[in-house]
């Protein structure tokens, strides 16, 4: 919708991506916890997974950087900035992220971890992430990341669908990810536009 908004300069389309993120944002956070989804019953599942850190936070800046900078969206920004604030302090060991944020028992997932990273350094490129923070964590999970990718290019140690339940995504299981490579390639793409990594091939 945004990027339709922007190129058809329909307001409608406009207010109704910022609409979703805000929908987003009241439904998916609660305190300092964040849900994959919430349920018709009013429960929220998959707290602090991940890959929900990844879609929301890649929603919030990819929607808001196609939007171009509007006083209206300050607010969302601002929760994007709180939201990586969150991810930063989960950080696991290694310098990436566990399959569920401040989980160690939950052992580290690549997938996620790409996600979160390049949403870190697409904020840094649009100069509302601070490149000696969110820029630096972002380019050093591009070190540990690039170390779990196979000689073919794919992206080891994610968890699987979450069509298998909590259950599965706790129990420590990782495969290969073709998504998981995807946003590694988005992640490198974005510390080269940055000047975080010179040549993202390695």
């Amino acid at each position: 919708m945004a990027v339709l908004a922007q190129a058809t300069g329909d307001a409608r389309l406009r207010e109704a991506a910022v609409r979703q993120l805000r929908v987003r944002r009241r439904r998916l956070t609660w305190d300092d916890d964040l849900y994959l989804r919430l349920l018709p019953d009013g429960s929220r599942i998959y707290r602090n997974w991940a890959r929900a850190y990844a879609w929301y936070l890649l929603g919030l800046v990819r929607t808001l950087s196609e939007l171009g900078d509007q006083p209206d969206t300050d607010d969302l920004w601002d929760e994007a900035a709180r939201a990586a604030r969150l991810a930063l302090s989960r950080r696991n060991a290694a310098g990436i992220w566990d399959c569920y944020l401040g989980e160690p028992a939950t052992a580290a997932e690549t997938c996620g971890s790409a996600g979160i990273a390049a949403a870190l350094a697409l904020g840094v490129e649009r100069g509302r992430f601070a490149a000696d923070r969110e820029g630096a964590v972002a380019q050093e999970a591009w070190e540990v990341l690039c170390d779990r990718l196979t000689p073919d290019g794919w992206l080891d140690g994610s968890s699987p669908s979450n069509k298998g339940g909590e259950e599965l995504q706790r129990s420590g299981y990782r495969m290969l990810s073709g998504v998981g490579s995807g946003l590694l390639g988005q992640l490198g793409a974005a510390l080269v536009r940055i000047g975080a990594v010179k040549d993202w091939t390695r």
